[in-house]
C-alpha cells in the first residue's frame, strides 16, 4: 500500500511539474493572424494562429478574447463556444492546454453569418478589424478582418463566436488565409 501511494504521489508531482514547465505564452512572444479564412452556406469565418516566435516553450489555454471592431469604431465582443461548424470537432474533451515549443502554432476558430437577420434587408457595416487578446494576457493585437474566402471583411450581420485554442492538428490543414 505505501508503495502504491508513493508511486501515486510521484506520479502527481511528476505530470504537475511537467503541467507548469511551460509559462502562459505573452503577447508579445506570439505572432498571431488570420491562417485561414473558411466560408459556407451562409457561414464565414476562419482559423485564428498563435504561432510562439520566441526562444523558449510556452503554453495556452482557454479562450481568447476576440473583439469585431467596424470602420466607425463600433466593437463586439465574441461569444465563447466549444465548437463551430468550422471546428474544432465537438467530440473534443476537456479545455486543452496547448505547449507551444518554438515555432510551434495552436489556433482558434471563429464564426459568424453573411446573411442578414430576420427583418433585416442587408447585413451593418462590416468588421474591418479583429483585436485579438490570447488566453491569460491582459495585451492585445489588432489584425485585418479581411476574409480571402469571402473576398470581403468579415460581415456583421450576426453574433461572432470564438473558439478556445487547440493545436493546429485539431483542424483541418492550416493554409494561407
Amino acid at each position: 500500500m505505501a508503495i502504491v501511494a508513493a508511486t501515486l504521489v510521484a506520479l502527481v508531482n511528476a505530470a504537475s511539474a511537467h503541467g507548469t514547465a511551460a509559462r502562459t505564452c505573452a503577447t508579445s512572444q506570439l505572432r498571431i493572424r488570420l491562417a485561414k479564412s473558411l466560408v459556407a452556406a451562409g457561414n464565414v469565418g476562419g482559423y485564428i494562429a498563435f504561432t510562439n516566435r520566441a526562444g523558449v516553450t510556452c503554453r495556452l489555454t482557454g479562450w481568447p478574447k476576440l473583439v469585431a471592431v467596424t470602420r466607425a469604431g463600433a466593437s463586439t465582443t465574441a461569444v465563447r463556444v466549444r465548437s463551430t461548424m468550422f471546428g474544432p470537432r465537438p467530440s473534443l474533451r476537456g479545455v486543452p492546454v496547448v505547449i507551444l515549443r518554438p515555432g510551434a502554432t495552436a489556433d482558434a476558430v471563429f464564426a459568424g453569418s453573411d446573411l442578414p437577420g430576420p427583418g433585416q434587408a442587408r447585413c451593418p457595416h462590416p468588421y474591418r478589424r479583429l483585436r485579438v487578446t490570447p488566453p491569460g494576457s491582459a495585451s492585445s493585437v489588432t489584425i485585418s478582418a479581411w476574409l480571402p474566402g469571402l473576398d470581403a471583411y468579415l460581415p456583421s450581420c450576426a453574433r461572432i463566436a470564438v473558439t478556445m485554442v487547440v493545436p493546429a492538428s485539431a483542424l483541418q490543414p492550416s493554409s494561407t488565409a
